[in-house]
């Protein structure tokens, strides 16, 4: 368990050892820094105490003991403690005995208050962080949504001085994308700025998978949105054209076209995107 502890919510966790405590509470690396902390709070006497416990226990021998000069007590000890490489070793479990019964615990109970309030914020934060998110993902969608809504009543480009009509053009092929696929024009036809900034009516909530088919990775897309203010249209827009710019001669219809049709898993509004195209070849 990491350090977080459960935190064995601090009314429960009075009814279970210090050592068992601290254990829990902490990883290795962080037992190291604490136990350091511990051993250099102590005074003179103390940190006898504990040279001589380590001998008792015969963590250390008597030529070590005898080697350790008084005013280097806690540099040896301290030394000793960064060499721990498990936390249920003789050193580790000698440390941490004498640590919970040094001043009756107190400074072994104020360390476990700190990791809890610690704790605390971090969960607060990490909720906080959460909500956001999910705040964020909702606005995201709510643009699109009206953003598609807009872009379709404004986007009604029929052609009526030719007298053509989706419904007319949509009844001549078996699926919703023959149209373009029967059409070899649209294999030269090349997709520009102009049209970047129209496409992104045609995309629904799902506009990120579909920047991932075009080779866009998950960070290129979360620093467009950052870049664009969070704007699904704008964002969207400005990828187009990136993948305008990074494909050049390859940037036909026909490809853009071709791998919208691929990408099948996802909602496309064919009908727009129809009526774009048809504009753009009457122009």
């Amino acid at each position: 368990m990491s350090g977080d502890m459960n935190f064995i919510e601090m009314d429960q966790a009075s009814d279970i050892k210090l050592e068992d405590q601290l254990l829990e509470c902490f990883e290795l690396e962080e037992m190291r820094m604490v136990l350091s902390e511990i051993v250099n709070s102590i005074n003179d006497c103390e940190i006898k105490h504990l040279r001589e416990k380590l001998f008792q226990e015969k963590v250390i021998t008597l030529q070590q003991m005898d080697d350790i000069e008084d005013d280097t007590i806690k540099k040896n000890v301290s030394d000793f403690i960064q060499r721990i490489d498990s936390k249920t070793d003789m050193l580790s479990k000698v440390l941490i005995e004498f640590s919970c019964n040094f001043d009756n615990g107190q400074t072994v109970k104020d360390i476990l208050a700190k990791k809890k309030a610690q704790a605390a914020s971090a969960n607060i934060e990490e909720s906080n962080n959460k909500e956001s998110t999910q705040s964020e993902r909702s606005s995201d969608e709510k643009n699109v949504a009206n953003t598609t809504e807009n872009d379709s009543a404004s986007s009604q480009v029929a052609s009526d001085d030719k007298n053509i009509t989706i419904k007319e053009k949509s009844d001549k092929y078996d699926t919703k994308y023959d149209w373009f696929v029967k059409d070899p024009s649209l294999k030269e036809m090349p997709v520009t700025q102009s049209d970047a900034s129209k496409f992104p009516a045609c995309f629904g909530s799902a506009w990120q998978d579909i920047m991932i088919e075009f080779g866009f990775t998950k960070n290129n897309i979360e620093l467009a949105r950052e870049n664009d203010g969070y704007n699904p249209h704008k964002t969207i827009t400005s990828l187009i054209i990136k993948w305008i710019q990074r494909n050049g001669r390859n940037a036909t219809m026909d490809r853009f076209l071709t791998i919208l049709k691929d990408t099948e898993k996802h909602e496309i509004e064919w009908g727009i995107l129809e009526q774009i195209v048809i504009k753009k070849k009457l122009n």
